[in-house]
């Protein structure tokens, strides 16, 4: 063989495996998920934004404001039972994520009333 039959060689392997190597990362970013595009923002006064892949378990409406139960240790009966996480979201635009245990109940203020703060 030639010195430039082997150096001929040598370009076609290394533009192979340059292009295998391109394949295979492309074939990860698909794997990849999609960036998260929207979040709870205090500025945000219209929308409440979950999580992507967070499954609601349950809706309740009560009192006039929506509980929006995203794990809960039961779905029957009375919801002021019920031990979990829930969203509380009342007519005034305000949300508070609670969390009920047997032992205690917590709650944050996500986003005050629509004419609370700006």
């Amino acid at each position: 063989m030639t010195v430039g039959r082997l150096l001929s060689l040598a370009y076609v392997a290394m533009i192979a495996m340059i292009l295998s190597s391109i394949r295979t990362v492309v074939s990860y970013l698909q794997l990849l998920e999609p960036p998260m595009i929207r979040f709870t923002s205090m500025a945000d006064r219209e929308n409440i934004w979950l999580q992507p892949g967070t499954r609601v378990h349950m809706l309740v409406y009560k009192d006039g404001k929506w509980q929006v139960w995203t794990s809960t240790n039961s779905r029957s009966g009375d919801s002021d039972l019920w031990c979990g996480t829930y969203m509380e979201l009342h007519p005034n635009g305000m949300c508070i994520q609670c969390t009920r245990t047997e032992a205690y109940v917590n709650n944050i203020v996500v986003r005050p009333a629509t004419g609370d703060a700006t």
